[in-house]
């Protein structure tokens, strides 16, 4: 697909209390190449001063700020009903591009093929650049989605077109923005969280690609707004991922599903959440996950119908894309523990 015009590319930061952080990512955005796109930051009603310093040290980005925290899911609809470009890029407050052609690659990729609806970056971390954070999401059927990638060292074995994540990342992809106000981008009830894994559900439910541009490459320091494991992440994380379910499988997929999403919650999660943390108060997430979801089904319900009623794509499909089976194997999950334990202060 060739355009006369350069597309138009709007790059999105949403920050909330990450001061620490803005500086860095500004710095990088301010050196970008592409010469047709602005930055747009929305900023989630900080107390942190953050909101004066981007007024006083990058006037000429354009600045929204919100009276209240409208999570990730609100702060970013918000935008996407603001801008007018072509694509839009989703970019976390706690990242750094290192650099300058990163969008170019991405709109080249984005113009080979109008079905790709969304291109993931490659993340590395921040502190440990030679080290994956994230080239997309995969998931589980019934206990949730993870980061590709995550904790290896980067020696190029993603970089190939093989490579085919399930979902974009939040924290650093551009997607197609027609296509996300024709979808109501995401779901603000989840407000922070698997929004993402969502949103590419519900793309790929209409037969839309997403993809992995390794080239673009984003140092992320992770955990900026929310910390590396809280509480607040973890029940999130935990009762989002029942909301996906009942909103996005088929009815016989679903019915098999729910048994065992309920015993790896009361199983799995309530006892391993517990002993990472050695805390017993996080042994209650199950319960509030299901409680939370039991008092919004009827949302539920209500997003439920949209969503069937526009898939085009079969779960066999869906699912064998989504991810590698049903449960997590042990040594996986074991893998991802020992990271979260490294990785969550003392």
């Amino acid at each position: 697909m060739k355009r006369d015009i350069l597309p138009k590319v709007c790059v999105a930061v949403l920050n909330y209390n990450g001061l620490q952080w803005l500086q860095g990512c500004l710095d990088s955005l301010a050196k970008t190449a592409y010469p047709n796109f602005e930055v747009l930051i929305a900023d989630n009603s900080s107390t942190d001063g953050s909101q004066e310093f981007i007024k006083s040290r990058y006037p000429s980005m354009k600045l929204m700020a919100f009276d209240e925290n409208l999570g990730f899911t609100g702060g970013y609809n918000r935008m996407f009903a603001y801008s007018d470009a072509d694509y839009f890029v989703l970019l976390n407050n706690d990242t750094v591009v290192p650099e300058p052609n990163w969008i170019n690659l991405l709109v080249a990729k984005m113009e080979e093929d109008p079905s790709i609806a969304a291109a993931t970056c490659k993340l590395v971390y921040l502190s440990d650049p030679e080290r994956i954070n994230s080239i997309g999401g995969r998931g589980y059927w019934w206990t949730g989605s993870f980061d590709v990638g995550d904790g290896e060292l980067d020696h190029g074995q993603y970089d190939d077109e093989k490579t085919d994540p399930f979902s974009f990342s939040g924290a650093a992809a551009m997607v197609r923005l027609p296509l996300i106000h024709q979808l109501n981008g995401f779901d603000e009830e989840l407000f922070a969280y698997r929004e993402d894994f969502d949103l590419s559900w519900r793309l790929r439910l209409q037969g839309y690609k997403i993809v992995l541009v390794p080239g673009a490459k984003i140092l992320h320091a992770g955990g900026g707004s929310f910390g590396s494991l809280s509480y607040r992440k973890i029940h999130l994380s935990s009762r989002n991922w029942l909301r996906l379910m009942l909103k996005n499988y088929e009815a016989s997929t679903l019915a098999r599903g729910l048994l065992f999403y309920l015993v790896f919650e009361f199983v799995v999660r309530l006892f391993g959440t517990m002993w990472v943390k050695k805390n017993l108060r996080f042994g209650l997430i199950p319960f509030h996950s299901i409680l939370w979801n039991i008092k919004h089904l009827k949302s539920t319900l209500r997003e439920r119908q949209k969503v069937q009623k526009n898939r085009t794509i079969r779960d066999a499909a869906i699912l064998e894309s989504m991810g590698p089976g049903g449960f997590e194997p042990i040594h996986h999950l074991l893998k991802r523990v020992k990271i979260l334990k490294k990785n969550t202060p003392t």
